[in-house]
């Protein structure tokens, strides 16, 4: 079973509350949660940090386009479906 969260914020998230996003990312992944974000920098950025200091943790990173914030997320597509809703 999937538990999914989404680890999103400021791009101007103080450092020190940076940090413990990044534990709480960790904490989560350890739990077994999946992280649900946006690749953005900020307090995005600082979940999936903490997020990935979990082998084999999961994530979902949706990403606007290829390679946004040089991150390496394959979820930027956008479906068929999507285009129709919008």
């Amino acid at each position: 079973m999937i538990h999914p969260y989404t680890g999103a914020g400021s791009r101007e998230t103080l450092s020190e509350v940076l940090e413990e996003m990044r534990v709480i990312g960790e904490s989560l992944a350890w739990a077994g949660f999946t992280l649900r974000s946006g690749g953005a920098g900020g307090a995005d950025r600082a979940f999936e940090e903490g997020a990935r200091r979990v082998f084999g943790t999961r994530l979902e990173i949706y990403l606007p386009w290829r390679r946004f914030n040089d991150n390496p997320s394959p979820l930027y597509t956008i479906s068929p479906q999507a285009f129709t809703l919008a």
